[in-house]
């Protein structure tokens, strides 16, 4: 079941939205000039070092931008301004973050689990988070932001952070994903297909899957034919859903959801979560989510939860 968000905690989620379009920038800026840039001498010369920490193996790393000139000597200053625009941006919506952490908090708002809340961020600041649509039980949040309620579902446990790669092939992402999870989480470490973190209350995993191996998967565990397969892959195909949600420190947190049809049809096809399944019809009616009568045909299950699509509706 679910229940409608109060106006206060709507109005909370749509300033979210404009905080967060504040902040991406500073964020953005602040990763670009992190660790640190100088002068070297070197065989009686002027060398430009610039230095960071590497986010997946955690070491040092350096590199020399070249002797000093007047090319090297402006991309120094530039270090230096970017690092300064991005501390004075950051100090800038700093009181306002913290009055809405505060807000957030006293209304109750769903908030995501830390490690969602890192990784997505993480995204964003890539510029990834619109190629990576989250397709597991986190998703719950982002159409509750969008369609004013809470889920039941959403407040226990939800197992691994499952990611879809769209618009790009899953191996052409992996040293992004890669980068953006080792700078979310501290620690993190790539065993097989996913990321592992490790918190005190588990280990969480991150799991990018491509469209074709949520299928293979699929027929494999032989809960399959062609007309659910060609249905998903439309509803995979269809926009993703774009929400700003309350992270668990109670700041604003981007989200990539897939689209609503699509998780309803593979939580039908995958027949593990009765709860999540009903919860997901009753949202795909009251948003009026439509269907076409070949989806119905090939998930007759839609017709128990949300109704029959040869009776008169504005729905269909």
């Amino acid at each position: 079941m679910s229940r409608n968000l109060t106006a206060a905690q709507r109005h909370m989620l749509s300033d979210a939205e404009a905080i967060w379009a504040q902040q991406l920038p500073s964020l953005r800026l602040a990763a670009s000039s992190a660790g640190g840039m100088q002068w070297k001498q070197a065989k009686g010369r002027d060398y430009l070092i610039r230095h960071w920490n590497d986010r997946v193996s955690g070491k040092k790393r350096s590199v020399s931008l070249g002797v000093r000139t007047p090319k090297t000597e402006r991309l120094y200053a530039a270090f230096l301004s970017d690092r300064r625009q991005a501390d004075e941006a950051t100090s800038a919506i700093e009181a306002e973050l913290s009055d809405f952490r505060e807000m957030a908090k006293a209304l109750r708002l769903p908030r995501l689990p830390s490690v969602v809340t890192d990784v997505m961020r993480w995204f964003a600041i890539a510029g990834i988070d619109r190629e990576l649509a989250i397709c597991s039980h986190h998703v719950l949040f982002a159409y509750g932001a969008n369609g004013g309620v809470q889920f039941d579902a959403s407040r226990g446990d939800l197992g691994a952070l499952e990611l879809l790669v769209v618009g790009h092939d899953l191996d052409g992402m992996q040293d992004g994903l890669a980068e953006a999870v080792f700078s979310a989480a501290r620690g993190a470490r790539y065993e097989h297909d996913r990321f592992i973190v490790e918190r005190a209350a588990g280990d969480v995993a991150i799991i990018p899957r491509s469209i074709n191996q949520v299928l293979f998967h699929l027929r494999s565990a032989q809960r399959w034919d062609e007309r659910r397969e060609e249905v998903l892959r439309e509803a995979f195909e269809l926009d993703p859903i774009l929400s700003v949600c309350i992270g668990d420190d109670g700041g604003p947190t981007p989200m990539t959801a897939v689209h609503p049809k699509a998780l309803l049809c593979l939580a039908i096809s995958l027949d593990n979560d009765p709860a999540l399944t009903e919860e997901l019809g009753e949202f795909a009616l009251d948003q009026q989510i439509p269907f076409d009568a070949h989806e119905f045909e090939a998930f007759p299950e839609l017709g128990l939860l949300i109704g029959d699509p040869s009776e008169e509706s504005p729905r269909f």
